[in-house]
């Protein structure tokens, strides 16, 4: 068992950088927001406003102006910090093959998600579309106390992040010219994203977008037992030999579950405008991989719902949210799965006892199988639950061909 805290001195600027270089009186970034989602910042013809330096009071502390972008650190720093720990049981059957069952978690804070920062200026959903009501910048939170309308990147590196994983490995070493490992992951890792994240972290709580529930892989290295001096056909002429020995095959194969993603709704902009647009999971959704169609070059997923008209509207197993609602949780659904499994061919040529060769055959993707990335996540829009690219990474079989001389 082990237990160990590590830190790191952040990136994108979350501790220096950013907050220095890119920040008055250095760099002005202007920011201009509208009162609502139907009004403009500015016009082309105008563009906007000339920002105004501040007037440097006597204390050096620079005064924001209104509609400059800033990026913001707390007062006391805090660096970015993991803790992780296992418990891991080993046997070893033979001499060559031993298995391990490990229990392996960590927990921190850092990034939210796959974000540095978050805006600390983001608009409240509470009075949105309310007749009357407060407009977009009267929702932000240090609109009434400093009347600033613009967003606040702030990096304090305190996104909380949690991960817990079964993982199990067999592991044979090289004897007999035959060499694997193969090994097991079931895991969660729960972390949250920046958006509202200001105002309530639990919205966009949820799984983490490259998190893969089940991973399994196997890689191998077997010499195959054939020509002179090995276990069959050990007294082979020289001639023989060459056609027959110093074949050498690998592999590596892996086979994960899908990528998580969040379903979103056609209207979802008439319910709210901090951009977190997801429906109500009110009843069993399916997902499966169907046909490719060659004319649309798409793969369906799941069946779309007809359009959701009206908050509380039900279609299949998704309802709308209400005015100012947010619907099911961050990454509750699951993509297709990932498959690709790689195998190469060696043949080793003693040529001398200075000189050697080596032919080598490479296939990437064996298979030719197609790994295909999510679908068009809208539940009721035009393309809904239609799948129109490749999996991040994937690519199609890949042959390649090499000669390699040792001297």
């Amino acid at each position: 068992m082990g237990y160990g805290r590590s830190y790191d001195i952040g990136v994108f600027g979350s501790i220096f950088g950013h907050a220095v270089t890119q920040n008055l009186p250095v760099l002005a970034v202007q920011n201009q927001n509208p009162n609502s989602q139907t009004d403009r910042v500015f016009t082309l013809a105008a563009g906007p406003d000339e920002p105004v330096f501040p007037d440097v009071p006597s204390n050096g502390l620079l005064p924001l102006p209104d509609g400059i972008f800033v990026r913001a650190r707390p007062t006391r720093m805090r660096l970015a910090r993991l803790d992780a720990y296992n418990v891991t049981v080993q046997h070893q059957f033979t001499n060559t093959v031993s298995a391990e069952l490990a229990f392996v978690g960590n927990n921190g804070h850092g990034f939210y998600a796959n974000n540095p920062d978050l805006n600390v200026n983001q608009p409240t959903v509470v009075g949105f579309g309310v007749p009357g009501g407060p407009s977009k910048n009267e929702r932000r939170p240090y609109f009434s106390k400093f009347g600033w309308t613009q967003d606040i990147s702030y990096f304090a590196n305190d996104g909380p992040s949690f991960y817990d994983a079964l993982q199990a490995k067999v592991d044979k070493r090289f004897a007999s010219g035959l060499q694997f490992v193969g090994h097991y992951t079931w895991s969660k890792n729960l972390s949250h994203d920046s958006g509202y994240a200001n105002i309530d972290p639990q919205v966009n709580y949820g799984p983490d977008d490259f998190n893969r529930k089940h991973v399994f892989s196997f890689s191998a290295v077997y010499d195959l037992p054939f020509g002179k001096g090995r276990r069959f056909m050990a007294n082979s002429s020289r001639a023989l030999d060459l056609i027959i020995g110093g074949f050498q095959l690998n592999t590596t194969t892996n086979w994960s579950s899908g990528l998580p993603w969040s379903a979103s709704y056609n209207e979802c902009n008439s319910d709210q405008d901090v951009g977190i647009c997801r429906p109500i999971l009110v009843g069993d959704f399916s997902t499966s991989v169907g046909h490719f169609d060659p004319v649309a070059g798409t793969v369906p997923f799941f069946t779309p719902v007809p359009a959701l008209t009206n908050n509380g509207d039900t279609q299949g197993a998704f309802q709308r949210p209400g005015l100012a609602e947010f619907g099911s949780g961050r990454n509750a659904f699951t993509g297709p799965s990932f498959f690709n499994s790689d195998l190469s061919l060696f043949k080793n040529f003693a040529i001398t006892e200075r000189f050697g060769a080596q032919f080598r055959f490479e296939a990437f993707n064996v298979f030719n199988h197609v790994n295909l990335n999510n679908p068009n996540n809208c539940i009721d829009c035009s393309g809904s639950g239609l799948i129109t690219s490749l999996a991040p990474n994937a690519t199609m079989r890949q042959l390649n061909f090499g000669l390699k001389l040792t001297f």
